[in-house]
């Protein structure tokens, strides 16, 4: 089941956040801090409370077994005056994938972004990740841009 994030989902959002931030670090370890905390409890109670975030759990029998964040980016300037929403973070449990979950998560985010009327959805995969690559471009996700770099 697809719930809003709420308070009570801290430690296990808090847990899983960081097995992604290790997923990162195994592919880039010359980016990616291993030490690095997405959330402390101050930033994960505005991050639930926000206007502009998009925060989900996907549940079963009150256990978490994946997440999503996206925000709300009013864009303006250089590009045409548009709104996007775009994608942070979405995590799996290991053990739970390959049960729809990421993609019932990525679609409660689309269901979102129609109903205030975003022009797209964007997110940002990075190459080492395969698996993500594969699973994006099932759901309909293809390449816009790319960000090269030349490690020295």
């Amino acid at each position: 089941m697809i719930e809003k994030m709420n308070e009570t989902d801290y430690e296990t959002v808090k847990a899983m956040a960081h097995k992604l931030q290790l997923q990162h670090v195994r592919g880039r370890e010359d980016i990616f801090d291993p030490a690095y905390e997405e959330y402390n409890i101050d930033s994960f109670r505005e991050l639930v409370n926000s206007d502009n975030k998009m925060a989900y759990t996907a549940k079963e029998n009150g256990r978490i077994l994946g997440y999503i964040v996206a925000e709300i980016i009013n864009l303006k300037g250089v590009f045409k005056k548009t709104v996007i929403v775009y994608v942070n973070d979405l995590y799996v449990a290991e053990k739970a994938r390959g049960r729809h979950i990421g993609s019932s998560l990525m679609a409660r985010i689309e269901e979102d972004a129609r109903r205030i009327k975003a022009q797209r959805i964007e997110l940002m995969v990075w190459s080492f990740n395969q698996e993500a690559i594969a699973f994006y471009g099932r759901l309909g996700y293809g390449i816009r841009s790319m960000i090269m770099d030349k490690v020295l």
